[in-house]
């Protein structure tokens, strides 16, 4: 945690060669997992590892490569002639970013499965035995700086006449960065375009997956994003998901907020009272207003859960009833849907609960509204007048 305090604005490398690489691999998915509050976009710890073997299975795999923030801090430098990377292909799944190097240069795969059939691959063409120097990454890496400077004009032969630009390009990662040329896999039983084809249908599955599809709306896209994240990502055994919808919620809303600026410049000129004028004629359509009222209440419901378990009750007590204030003057205003007092409604759950809580007795604004099934009738009609 000190290192963690030093400079907030520098980002912590974790690196390793070999089954060190491993250890960074485990020790980053630690620090990641324990220490998550600490970390924003720009200091998150980066783990850079050298021809070091797998670390985790299918769930693993799953659990970080379907989180992009996790799945960014891991980049991998595999030599396709380090027998050390392939030695768990039959066990371990890859996660991450890998980076496949030669002497002719580089190549990565976006998906995980792409990685692992290719470190199969040359598992079956190189074998365990070969031998190789671990120091040798640092003349790889020295070669990928010269070739940011000189571009390589040679050229494998393929297909000319196949116009699928994905698969131009898988076919020459193949047979000009890493080698793997027809007629070496062939020495070895191995179709090259069989291979070409299954790596073409997992790299093609990850660019559908996560294109944007412009018949959706935007709002529509951006919450099916947002939920999609919030679903996948690493989470401890036994995480309240309920939790995850109350951040998940307010990170849509901080998406999508923005977009409103306009329609309430459009609105400013009019007073409070025209717009409290107009939502009580229109009661039976009008939306909630502010966007995080539906957070707000997912939060008192937790505050509810709160009390039996913390011993300073006094503190979210005050909570409850800021929310109750907030509530009542968002009422008042006729700035929430009558839709809120239907009875599986989020908000009529948390007045249950509430309501047990405070007991009969209490009293308050809020109370002797919601406790008078007259006036929340008249209010759905438009027709109720707040003292």
């Amino acid at each position: 945690m000190q290192i963690l305090g030093a400079d907030p604005v520098t980002p912590l490398i974790v690196t390793g060669r070999g089954l060190g690489g491993s250890i960074a691999s485990l020790f980053t998915i630690s620090l990641l997992d324990n220490h998550i509050s600490s970390w924003n976009f720009r200091n998150r710890p980066l783990c850079i590892t050298f021809g070091s073997p797998l670390v985790g299975d299918k769930k693993l795999q799953q659990a970080i490569s379907r989180s992009s923030n996790w799945n960014s801090c891991f980049i991998h430098v595999v030599s396709r002639n380090d027998p050390l990377p392939r030695l768990f292909v039959t066990n371990y799944m890859p996660l991450g970013t890998f980076l496949f190097c030669s002497d002719s240069g580089s190549t990565c795969f976006e998906n995980p499965d792409s990685n692992l059939e290719i470190l199969i691959t040359l598992n079956k063409v190189h074998g365990q035995n070969q031998g190789f120097d671990s120091a040798e990454y640092g003349n790889l890496v020295e070669k990928l700086r010269r070739k940011t400077i000189f571009k390589d004009s040679s050229t494998p032969t393929i297909d000319k006449n196949n116009s699928d630009s994905l698969a131009i390009g898988i076919s020459l990662q193949l047979q000009q960065t890493l080698r793997l040329t027809p007629q070496l896999l062939q020495e070895h039983d191995i179709n090259i375009n069989v291979l070409e084809t299954k790596i073409k249908k997992l790299e093609d599955f990850i660019q559908k997956k996560t294109s944007f599809d412009p018949s959706k709306k935007l709002n529509e896209m951006k919450r099916h994003m947002m939920v999609e994240e919030a679903e996948l990502k690493p989470q401890r055994e036994g995480a309240a998901f309920r939790n995850r919808w109350l951040f998940g919620g307010t990170t849509y809303r901080r998406m999508v907020e923005p977009l409103a600026i306009e329609w309430l410049e459009e609105d400013s000129t009019k007073t409070k009272n025209e717009l409290n004028s107009t939502s009580k004629k229109k009661v039976e359509v009008i939306l909630t207003i502010d966007s995080c009222f539906w957070a707000h209440v997912e939060e008192a419901i937790l505050a509810c859960k709160e009390l039996k378990e913390v011993k300073d009750k006094e503190e979210v007590l005050n909570k409850l009833v800021e929310f109750e204030d907030y509530v009542y003057g968002l009422l008042k205003d006729y700035a929430v849907s009558p839709e809120i007092f239907l009875r599986q409604s989020s908000y009529m759950s948390w007045w249950k609960d509430y309501k047990a809580i405070k007991g009969s007795s209490y009293t308050s604004k809020l109370a002797n509204f919601m406790n008078d099934a007259g006036k929340i009738k008249l209010y759905g009609l438009g027709a109720y007048d707040f003292p």
